[in-house]
């Protein structure tokens, strides 16, 4: 038998095989047929990867758009470009990016089957107002179950707080979400505050909060840790100020675990000061277990469900 005689429901678990990966490859891999199309387009954008350059591309066709939205159901944004990365994550100018990314979050709200979103933004240390609008709409995502939101990098010498309390946005999105990854250079308890009403449930199954560097940009390490949402230049020193962040982060994390259902996962990543080696407490057990110096990509889980290092 044929592999395009098969029944439509073993055509689906064989092109879900494939995945989305094999047809990015080579997009004439599209074009075997006209019902091999009818199962391959769906795979092709059922988990897009969008740079700067790729994501002004998919906005520009209203068709693809149009035959696209049916069939997303994770989206990966890389409005970056990232440590010996290939020319292909080509930083196009910020209001570009600023644009495209307002343009995809209104495109995603009416992407009824999205679930997973991933958003890793170069930080805007020029106006960091900028973003304020696009990462508001891409929150406002109220269908999504799973979130990784990697903003951070800016050195504490350029920066500033944007107007726009992103702990709070996201925690509203904690009743819906089974799925947490999130590293900012502003981040409080807000962001893991259980709703004040007990019987409110919570089906986050896996939850990391991130308190690396994301690089390590030059010898001031300490001018890029995050910061906690109230902090001021003059409030204590950066280390004393990032260990008393990571302490109330990993309370907040504690006390959020406990009300979980059937939680697998509550991990806060952080620094060991001054050594820089990467540390995870879990709030499950309340285990802290030093991994030694940075991984190649500290935005891994570390950890095994047993609680053992990962690989």
């Amino acid at each position: 038998m044929q592999l395009l005689q098969l029944p439509p429901e073993l055509l689906l678990h064989t092109f879900e095989y494939l995945g989305s990966a094999f047809f990015r490859e080579d997009l004439s891999r599209l074009t075997i047929s006209r019902r091999w199309y009818d199962f391959a387009w769906p795979t092709l954008v059922r988990n897009l990867e969008l740079t700067s350059k790729s994501l002004v591309k998919f906005l520009d066709n209203n068709a693809i758009i149009r035959h696209s939205r049916p069939y997303i159901a994770g989206v990966s944004v890389y409005l970056y470009r990232p440590l010996g990365a290939p020319p292909a994550y080509a930083i196009f100018p910020r209001s570009q990016d600023v644009q495209s990314a307002c343009t995809l979050a209104a495109v995603l709200h009416q992407c009824p089957g999205l679930r997973r979103l991933k958003l890793c933004l170069e930080p805007y240390c020029v106006d960091d107002d900028l973003m304020v609008k696009p990462l508001t709409d891409f929150l406002s995502i109220r269908h999504i179950t799973s979130l990784e939101f990697d903003v951070s990098g800016w050195p504490a010498a350029c920066s500033r707080k944007i107007n726009v309390h992103l702990c709070k946005t996201i925690n509203l999105l904690l009743p819906s979400l089974r799925r947490l990854r999130c590293r900012m250079d502003w981040v409080c308890e807000r962001l893991l505050r259980a709703p004040e009403d007990a019987k409110t449930p919570l089906h986050l199954e896996e939850l990391i909060v991130n308190l690396s560097i994301p690089e390590l940009y030059d010898n001031d390490y300490i001018g890029y840790i995050p910061r906690h949402c109230t902090w001021r230049p003059g409030h204590g020193t950066h280390r004393s100020a990032y260990n008393a962040l990571k302490a109330t982060m990993e309370s907040a994390a504690a006390a959020i675990a406990s009300r979980l259902k059937g939680p697998r996962m509550v991990r806060v990543i952080s620094h060991v000061l001054p050594s820089y080696d990467i540390s995870a407490f879990d709030a499950i057990t309340g285990r802290r277990m030093r991994l030694g110096s940075r991984c190649e990509d500290d935005w891994e889980i570390f950890f095994q469900g047993d609680g053992t290092p990962g690989g």
